[in-house]
């Protein structure tokens, strides 16, 4: 899959971290870029399942989680 350089804009509070890809899979890691209300650095990983909670460091943080408890 090729990337076009500013085909995307950058999130507004993530870093585009590592993304992976091959003909059947791919992930993508966001950093959070700047504070973040206290809670510190953390990661989001999306793959082509959707959220990967094993691979983001978001599950640490249940207050800011959308999909923990």
């Amino acid at each position: 899959m090729p990337v076009y350089p500013g085909a995307f804009s950058d999130p507004k509070y993530y870093s585009v971290g590592t993304m992976t890809a091959t003909p059947n899979t791919w992930s993508l890691m966001l950093t959070r870029a700047g504070a973040s209300a206290g809670y510190g650095a953390y990661t989001v990983t999306f793959t082509q399942e959707g959220y990967d909670s094993a691979n983001s460091t978001i599950n640490d943080k249940p207050d800011i989680n959308p999909m923990g408890s």
